[in-house]
């Protein structure tokens, strides 16, 4: 088969690890093609036909879409493509539009609960939905959720396919009894809240050294918290060949998911710890629900440092409970499960070919370049005309349904605060009015309080002319008197 494999991205971890895992244990028999948005050549992907630079993203514009359904079905034409494998998440827009127009068979992998849930508008949830409905012939399931969440959504074309390994590249380990431990992990924005938990109880856990492999854009803060602990931390960055890194060296790893599994079949004791939680060894016990759960502790509860001991502890004592590598190495074997990975490639049914999706495409191609797919009224416009009455989802239907009533609200809801507006504009007209006339009565109060003033000040200016009068008045009289008398005393002479 010509097998075209998308992602968004392809940089350093796990969906990488799972990619390349499946591609060289297949290549003999089938040849690939690899697309990718996002893309850091590290020689880890050996193959000559890897194309990047679409745009996988939320951001995209339908004119960037266009670029990418374009480029897409001149690879599958060139390349003479049988099937396309999607690794959620936006990429499976464009990949939906070549699927259909070329008509070859689609189908996708569930790697974690955002492979389902990543949609940021209910544009994107119905177009995913209907994707899942219409078109996609398989769905791979690394864990049990997916399978459960597509069961939801009605579809019963899931497969439970683990997370491969190659068990050439990580071979059974003998434990060095050392007490060194190795932390294996993305140091991304996702995965280091685990890290950092995990790096800070260290000082309070039976270990004597970790040595932290893994690489990302939160290495920066990873090496400030390594300078803060007490604990013996040694930062090894990212190993191209992990099995050859711990093989022999460890007592120990600490990690989720594909980390905990590679280290499993190795015959190394796994501590769990990540998103933002460490939940203690992986016994043979755990194992069968942490399976269903590709090993990331949803279910698990967190537990402290002395519980953690314990089981230290218990570990060198008792080891087979916490190292059994056969099991492991049988259900995580690459070699069954690409069997069955291809096996579905070629049996599932082809649910291609609609043509409601070609005429969506077609007028697609008329709008504005700068409009953006995942968020416009636009492509919204036609998926009410093409979708809506074509689909056979009952949840896309239920969607379409609510999202018309949501609009019904919010144009309610539009008129509603155009009245609040309106009387917040008259409210703010009165407080302005009011803040006028306050301005006047405080005008009006100061020339008041002016006239009161100048009134005391007459009043005090009167009484003194009176006060003055009357002194005056009483001199004068006092001069007639006086007056009166010497003019007495002269007569008498």
């Amino acid at each position: 088969m010509n097998i075209l494999v998308l992602s968004d991205f392809f940089r350093l971890g796990g969906l990488e690890n799972h990619i390349i895992t499946f591609y060289e244990a297949t290549k003999a028999e089938n040849r690939y093609c690899f697309c990718f948005g996002e893309y850091e050549d590290v020689g880890i992907l050996k193959c000559d036909r890897i194309y990047s630079g679409f745009h996988f993203s939320f951001q995209a514009t339908v004119a960037e879409l266009i670029e990418d359904v374009e480029r897409l079905l001149t690879i599958i034409r060139e390349e003479k493509i049988d099937v396309i494998h999607v690794h959620p998440w936006y990429a499976i827009f464009p990949a939906y539009f070549a699927a259909n127009i070329a008509e070859v068979k689609l189908v996708c992998t569930y790697h974690v609960t955002t492979s389902a849930n990543f949609t940021c508008t209910v544009f994107d949830q119905i177009m995913y939905e209907e994707i899942i409905s219409s078109s996609v012939s398989a769905i791979y399931c690394v864990n049990k959720y997916g399978i459960d969440t597509f069961s939801g959504m009605g579809e019963k074309n899931t497969c439970f396919l683990p997370n491969p390994v190659d068990l050439k590249q990580y071979e059974v380990s003998a434990l060095p009894g050392n007490r060194k431990w190795a932390l294996v992990s993305r140091i991304d924005s996702d995965k280091y809240p685990g890290v950092e938990k995990a790096i800070r109880m260290l000082p309070d856990l039976d270990i004597d050294q970790v040595d932290v492999y893994g690489d990302g854009n939160c290495f920066s803060q990873l090496e400030d918290l390594v300078k803060e602990t007490s604990a013996r931390v040694e930062l090894k960055g990212f190993s191209p060949d992990m099995g050859k890194s711990l093989k022999g060296n460890y007592d120990g790893v600490i990690g989720v998911d594909r980390v905990a599994i590679e280290a499993l079949t190795m015959g190394i004791p796994v501590l769990l710890a990540g998103y933002s939680k460490v939940c203690g060894l992986i016994s043979q016990e755990d194992y069968p629900k942490l399976r269903q759960c590709n090993f990331v502790p949803i279910e698990f509860r967190e537990k402290t440092p002395e519980e953690i001991n314990a089981e230290i502890k218990d570990m060198y004592q008792n080891r087979d409970r916490y190292v059994f590598p056969e099991a492991v190495r049988k259900d995580y074997d690459v070699r069954e499960l690409a069997g069955q990975y291809l096996r579905v490639l070629k049996n599932s049914d082809y649910k291609g070919g609609r043509e409601y999706v070609k005429k969506f495409y077609h007028d697609l191609k008329r709008c504005e370049t700068e409009t953006f797919f995942h968020n416009s009224d636009f492509t919204w416009e036609l998926a009410k005309k093409y979708l809506q009455p074509a689909t056979n989802s009952m949840n896309v239907k239920r969607l379409f349904m609510l999202n018309d009533q949501l609009i019904l609200k919010e144009k309610e809801t539009a008129a509603l605060r155009g009245r609040i507006d309106a009387l917040e504009k008259n409210l703010m007209e009165a407080d302005r009015k009011l803040g006028e006339a306050d301005r006047k009565l405080s005008e009006v109060d100061r020339k008041l309080s002016e006239t009161d003033w100048l009134m005391t000040e007459l009043k005090r200016s009167i009484r003194k002319q009176v006060s003055d009068i009357s002194s005056f008045t009483v001199q004068r009289n006092n001069m007639r008197i006086l007056k009166a008398v010497l003019k007495e005393k002269l007569s008498r002479k």
